[in-house]
């Protein structure tokens, strides 16, 4: 699992995920997302590299998408992949996670 962080914009964050996000993809995660999500206002996950998303990964998106709500803030899921949307839609969190398609998206 590879993990990039940028600034998106004037107050968001913008998290690039390559890989799995299986049991040690979300190990890798759940600090990055701990942190941020307790310090900045808007996270948008860019998923357009991630493969395949486990129950364990969908958990720490849950996390960190109710610790920046708590302050006010957001998580989006950027452009995931078709299987990856579809784990999420199977999982029923889309209202807490809104994913958004961007219709040209950068891969890197």
């Amino acid at each position: 699992m590879e993990l990039r962080v940028t600034p998106f914009g004037r107050r968001a964050v913008r998290i690039v995920l390559v890989g799995d996000i299986d049991i040690p993809g979300a190990e890798q995660i759940a600090l990055p997302l701990a942190a941020l999500s307790g310090s900045e206002t808007t996270v948008v996950v860019d998923m357009a590299r991630v493969d395949r998303i486990a129950a364990i990964g969908i958990n720490q998106f849950v996390l960190a998408a109710r610790t920046l709500g708590r302050g006010g803030g957001r998580l989006f899921l950027l452009n995931p992949r078709l299987e990856v949307q579809e784990a999420l839609v199977g999982a029923r969190v889309p209202d807490l996670l809104p994913i958004i398609h961007t219709k040209h998206h950068d891969e890197g």
